[in-house]
């Protein structure tokens, strides 16, 4: 059985730029990325969302860690 690690970072993102029914597509500076629901928990007033660790090294965007 293969489990991931239960790690969270918050990220900062610059904004919104579509949202589905199970995932946010957010922008951060010139990267973008689909994030699901269900895996992360977003404040949209402070414009930071809380991620699991392996997810962010994924997309690339743990550099926007606050």
């Amino acid at each position: 059985m293969f489990s991931r690690d239960k790690q969270t970072i918050t990220l900062q993102y610059d904004y919104m730029k579509r949202e589905s029914a199970e995932a946010w597509l957010l922008a951060f500076s010139r990267k973008k990325a689909w994030l699901a629901k269900s895996l992360c928990d977003i404040d949209t007033k402070n414009a930071t969302i809380e991620v699991p660790q392996w997810l962010a090294e994924k997309y690339g965007i743990e550099m926007y860690e606050v």
